[in-house]
């Protein structure tokens, strides 16, 4: 008797379909992957001051401001703000964002998540403090999150 199913065929079939699922899993984690989640990118406006003012500002670092930080410069023109203490707290952090100028006057910063060392994804910092740190710091309030109107 002679068998129905042909075995050769099985064969190279299920590692195609092995194969084809695990690519669809990959590109459905990659994209996940990329989507914006909050406090990973933020907009915000300084009426009345430039971004040379606002850059002044926030280097002058007294040790009384929400958070204790550093401000570095970057390589594509932008700057570094590492958070490393909330100083009501103490509580250590290492939070790390790119801070970019838009315009002049008013001043527009757009601040984008880098990393935080702890290997979390998103930021340790939440927004309503980020918010209350730069509204403090420089007079900024925060405009807009929409990801697709900022650079990159």
């Amino acid at each position: 008797m002679e068998s129905v199913l042909n075995w050769r065929g099985l064969l190279m079939a299920v590692p195609l379909v092995a194969l084809v699922l695990l690519m669809a899993w990959l590109f459905a984690r990659g994209s996940k992957k990329r989507r914006q989640k909050p406090g990973q990118r933020m907009r915000y406006t300084v009426p009345g001051k430039t971004a040379a003012a606002c850059r002044g500002l926030l280097g002058d670092n007294p040790g009384s401001d929400l958070f204790a930080y550093t401000l570095e410069a970057a390589q594509n023109g932008g700057w570094y703000l590492r958070f490393t203490r909330h100083n009501p707290t103490g509580q250590p952090l290492d939070t790390l964002f790119l801070l970019q100028f838009e315009g002049d006057t008013p001043a527009v910063m757009n601040l984008s998540f880098v990393r935080e060392a702890f290997g979390m994804r998103e930021p340790i910092i939440g927004e309503a403090l980020l918010d209350a740190f730069f509204e403090n710091k420089v007079g900024a309030q925060r405009v807009d999150t929409d990801v697709s109107v900022m650079r990159p």
